[in-house]
């Protein structure tokens, strides 16, 4: 606004050295600059002082010794043009930051979803683990128990017959080893899915 009412006072003043220089009254725009036209025209009439350097020789046209009035131009306000272009440009670059910025949050969103899937499937994962390790410790415990009737258990009274004493004692120690081997099975396995529930366990801190 500012630079647009200078623009305004000079070609007001332009126009008055005119209309005075041909010998026409000049006409005022309107009501609110009368005081400040009035103001200078009567600056323009009072005599210059003589420079202290000589000025160049003045156009006969422009001979009344006047204010320097700087060349504005008088088309299609250039200024405004450039504003509206400069706003233009401002809003393209917002738009375009908008853009690049809904395309990251797509990709976020991506990959949030996609990290979501990841940890479902683990959950279902870890309690899959954490039901089969219930249920060894259970058949683990089962185990234990049968192992200890079988050691607690007293030794067989000696049969007349040797081949059935050796029979029996066959037997039993068939047993016990069948015991100890499923032991040995199940302890190996329980050791597995402590494994597998240490990994997915460091799998879920990511």
């Amino acid at each position: 606004m500012d630079r647009l009412r200078a623009e305004y006072h000079a070609l007001q003043n332009r126009y008055d050295e005119v209309a005075t220089a041909s010998g026409q009254q000049p006409q005022r725009a309107n009501s609110l600059t009368n005081s400040n036209l009035r103001k200078s025209a009567s600056v323009a009439s009072l005599p210059s002082p003589p420079p202290a350097i000589p000025l160049p020789p003045l156009p006969g046209s422009n001979a009344q010794t006047s204010p320097t009035v700087p060349n504005t131009p008088t088309g299609g306000r250039p200024g405004s043009k450039d504003h509206m272009g400069s706003l233009n440009q401002i809003q393209q670059d917002q738009e375009a930051r908008i853009q690049t910025i809904e395309k990251h949050l797509d990709a976020e969103k991506q990959l949030t979803q996609t990290l979501e899937e990841a940890l479902t499937d683990l959950e279902k994962q870890s309690n899959k683990v954490k039901a089969d390790c219930d249920a060894w410790r259970k058949r683990c415990q089962q185990l234990e128990g049968e192992l200890k009737e079988l050691k607690d258990r007293p030794a067989p009274t000696p049969q007349p017959d040797n081949r059935w004493s050796l029979h029996a004692v066959e037997e039993e120690r068939k047993k016990r080893q069948a015991a100890e081997a499923a032991r040995a099975h199940l302890e190996e396995r329980m050791n597995a899915i402590n494994k597998q529930k240490k990994k997915k366990g460091s799998l879920n801190c990511f």
